[in-house]
């Protein structure tokens, strides 16, 4: 496995999350499960999955696509005020998107702060 560098590693993430917006903007937002068969709407994981080349219910078949997912997932968690060493990053995100009162206006705010908290670090490194 190739050991990545810290600014690699952000752009990657940075990558996925401008992606998953873009994803969300394109198809809408779903709520309940990673797509919506009727509408093609996609909830947040869904949305990564995809910017990441995958379809919404599976996972990349690149290793390295695979582990920006993780990273990005783990990044948005931490954004959220969780610890991705203690929770499992992709249920914490499933729970928080399909709360009864959150919005689209709030994912999308979660993946801008994220990506703009990761430029941030990648400037700083």
């Amino acid at each position: 496995m190739t050991t990545l560098t810290p600014e690699t590693r952000a752009r990657r993430v940075a990558g996925l999350l401008a992606g998953a917006r873009a994803e969300l903007d394109a198809r809408g937002w779903h709520r309940g499960d990673h797509v919506d068969e009727t509408t093609g709407a996609v909830d947040l994981s869904g949305a990564l999955r995809l910017a990441a080349g995958s379809h919404p219910y599976e996972l990349p078949d690149d290793p390295a696509a695979v582990q920006a997912l993780c990273d990005a997932e783990d990044e948005l968690v931490f954004e959220l005020g969780g610890n991705p060493i203690l929770v499992d990053s992709g249920e914490y995100l499933a729970a928080w998107n399909d709360h009864p009162g959150r919005a689209l206006s709030q994912v999308l705010t979660l993946l801008k702060q994220t990506h703009s908290a990761i430029a941030v670090w990648e400037v700083a490194e």
